[in-house]
């Protein structure tokens, strides 16, 4: 298991508040969390970001002004566009415009105004996609913040080639709406932080094999040059897992599916998010507009849980030792304040825990 070793002395209830969020690891060296972690408000000696102190939970319009604004970026094909999704199948308060939460996009097909931040409402599309109840899920997880969406996303698109983030088009166009909004909010003089992105995309890779076989790589590859393009090391970064079986074009879903999954299970701020079962539409690619309702709300889901993980570990340190296959942490024995922890060799090098309220359509996240 990973040794934890504190900053500072902590007290008893402190080592063994840490010690209950031990993860084990399965037959195949998977981490498998079984307790509740801490939340950021339990674990009283650390200091946590300025951005989450004040105001109150009910903080006010007016309360958060001055705030950062915390920025999402949204980026993938047509079920990140949303198609076949008309307004009325949305609940009524999310029908209107939502005060709260801020939207921006360059350019889309719908009646939104373009290149400005507009209340986020439906009409990025003709219909609407996951941004809708993905912006409302966030901005009542995290009631305190300022809530603010970039989303570029493009139907029937693939990753091989055209989000590629060194020869791709709509990756440079993604990257210029992105910058763009961002200094849009500079420009009105405010602060604002990227709090995470969301990726829904892989279904056309999975329709060539060549293409299926790359994703692995090339989904790494893409994560890293966001990060590094937006100077956020640490960026959060929720991944739609692709639907299966259902239209015989995509004959190598099983395999970019898998790609996904090993992806997030690799990367120690990234989370794949279980979309099996959700409502669709005839042809068995896009969901319908209950399926993308739901769709943004796990992916909001998934995206808190991998920013409350941040939060409490922000004022920790991991110390190599108890993981193999981690990013720069060898194989050892390790322990929690000498706790030594289960048996056996775990494959991340990462701490990892399962929160209260866990749900099992949130695969791996770390």
């Amino acid at each position: 298991m990973t040794r934890v070793s504190y900053w500072t002395t902590g007290s008893a209830a402190l080592t063994a508040l840490v010690m209950l969020a031990i993860p084990a690891c399965n037959e195949h060296g998977d981490i498998e969390a079984r307790n509740p972690s801490p939340t950021p408000t339990q674990a009283v000696e650390k200091p946590t970001p300025s951005h989450d102190q004040t105001p109150p939970a009910n903080a006010s319009t007016s309360d958060k002004a001055g705030r950062p604004v915390m920025v999402y970026l949204l980026a993938g094909q047509s079920n990140m566009v949303g198609s076949g999704t008309p307004k009325s199948d949305l609940p009524k308060e999310l029908q209107v415009p939502q005060a709260d939460v801020e939207f921006y996009q360059a350019a889309g097909p719908g009646p939104l105004q373009e290149n400005a931040w507009v209340p986020l409402q439906p009409g990025s599309t003709f219909d609407f996609g996951p941004e809708v109840t993905f912006g409302r899920s966030i901005a009542d997880r995290f009631p305190s913040e300022r809530v603010a969406l970039i989303k570029y996303a493009v139907g029937n698109t693939d990753l091989a080639r055209k989000w590629d983030p060194d020869t791709g088009q709509l990756y440079r166009a993604f990257a210029k709406t992105a910058k763009a909004g961002l200094k849009a909010l500079a420009d009105r003089g405010d602060t604002y932080e990227i709090a995470g992105m969301v990726w829904m995309q892989g279904e056309s890779d999975s329709a060539y094999p060549e293409m299926a076989a790359a994703y692995e790589t090339n989904l790494t590859a893409l994560i890293a040059r966001v990060r590094r393009d937006f100077d956020v090391p640490d960026l959060p970064f929720v991944i739609g897992r692709i639907y299966i079986g259902v239209h015989k074009g995509f004959r190598n879903d099983k395999q970019v599916r898998t790609a996904q999954a090993a992806v997030a299970r690799r990367d120690g701020k990234a989370a794949w998010v279980d979309l099996d079962g959700l409502d669709q539409q005839d042809a068995g690619v896009e969901f319908n507009g209950p399926g993308t309702v739901e769709m943004g709300k796990r992916f909001a889901e998934a995206m808190q849980r991998l920013r409350q993980s941040q939060l409490f570990w922000a004022g920790h340190q991991i110390a190599p030792g108890g993981a193999r296959g981690g990013a720069g942490y060898p194989g050892a024995t390790g322990g929690v304040r000498g706790y030594p922890g289960p048996a056996g060799p775990c494959r991340h090098g990462a701490f990892v825990s399962r929160p209260k309220g866990y749900s099992p359509r949130i695969q791996r996240w770390h």
